[in-house]
């Protein structure tokens, strides 16, 4: 089932990437901002994230405690499935967001 979902949920994100890209992000430091802020409504990520070295596993872990209070549906696939290899190849992590947002307005705010 997961494996299934991961992958809708990867072509929803293709598919806005074109279409609305402000309701999209990748990368764990983008995620990361954006779950801060309640801002995710689904999120896709690899299995090795939670294995690898102690600085992304505790941004990972952060990222899924905020989906979990925030009601954010994610879904982990292993990283040498198919659909884990081609989250894997932008950044290992993606999400859909709730609403457009720019991220860049966001980190140019959290500089500040």
């Amino acid at each position: 089932y997961s494996e299934v979902r991961a992958r809708e949920i990867f072509e929803e994100y293709m598919r806005l990437l074109i279409k609305d890209p402000d309701k999209v992000a990748s990368g764990v430091e983008n995620v990361h901002i954006l779950s801060n802020i309640g801002a995710l409504d689904k999120i896709v990520l690899i299995d090795s994230f939670l294995r690898d070295n102690i600085e992304i596993r505790e941004k990972i872990l952060e990222i899924l405690r905020n989906a979990v209070s925030k009601k954010t549906e994610f879904v982990i696939v292993s990283d040498d499935s198919e659909i884990g290899l081609k989250i894997k190849s932008i950044g290992g992590i993606i999400g859909i967001l709730r609403f457009s947002i720019d991220i860049n307005s966001i980190k140019n705010v959290s500089k500040s």
